[in-house]
């Protein structure tokens, strides 16, 4: 994975547990006034003295939509046994508990910890039967450790991915579109609670750039959609 080398004699840039986001500003979603700047999640690095290094993150290297031919080769008839409140993707073996978030008062998504994903609230709920269910996690973190869904730009087409609400009911959805993203052309239909049903997973993704400010932070982000499993 390429580096990305930034030499500042600034202070260390914020650390990604209290990330700082640009407001996310668009025409398109006049009507979502309450995701402005929603998915700007930005990723701290650690500072190494004042030439810190910043790796990018993993972008979808071969983008698909729902009219692509499958390419996922693995077992779809095992679903895994999940815990309330879990995402699993088994094909990129991501695994992770969800918690239920909101936003803070730049209208920026709190998200949690490493190992966690988060539902944002302002979306459709787990297993609504129209509507995006709107699934964010960290792709890492300072120290270089992996975030919940740092595997997430290897999405194959036609993966199943497994989701559980807070009862415990397992939902089956299959990966249909992958691509990533510059945060500020994210399309108003990821967000939608009203049209069809759908599943939509974002991460941060690409390269690190100085936003402004002297903030660091990834300038892409990373989507992967998906639609409920037909039985």
């Amino acid at each position: 994975m390429p580096a990305y080398r930034q030499t500042t004699a600034s202070s260390s840039p914020p650390n990604d547990a209290q990330p700082r986001r640009r407001k996310y500003i668009a025409t398109a979603l006049a009507g979502c006034a309450a995701l402005a700047g929603l998915f700007s999640l930005y990723a701290g690095a650690q500072g190494l003295g004042t030439q810190p290094v910043y790796e990018e993150a993993p972008t979808v290297t071969r983008p698909f939509t729902a009219a692509d031919s499958d390419t996922y080769t693995g077992n779809k008839a095992v679903a895994p046994d999940l815990p309330p409140q879990t995402v699993a993707i088994p094909s990129l073996r991501i695994s992770a508990p969800i918690t239920e978030s909101g936003v803070d008062a730049d209208g920026a998504l709190i998200l949690p910890s490493s190992e966690k994903t988060t539902r944002y609230m302002g979306a459709a709920p787990i297993g609504a039967p129209k509507g995006s269910t709107v699934i964010a996690g960290h792709v890492n973190f300072p120290d270089g450790s992996p975030g919940a869904l740092e595997p997430l730009a290897r999405a194959a087409k036609g993966a199943p991915i497994y989701i559980t609400d807070a009862g415990g009911t397992r939902y089956t959805y299959t990966v249909t579109s992958a691509e990533t993203l510059i945060k500020t052309a994210l399309p108003a239909a990821l967000f939608d609670t009203s049209g069809p049903a759908q599943l939509v997973l974002i991460t941060c993704g690409g390269p690190i750039e100085n936003t402004g400010n002297g903030i660091l932070g990834y300038t892409h982000n990373t989507v992967v959609t998906a639609v409920p499993a037909l039985k």
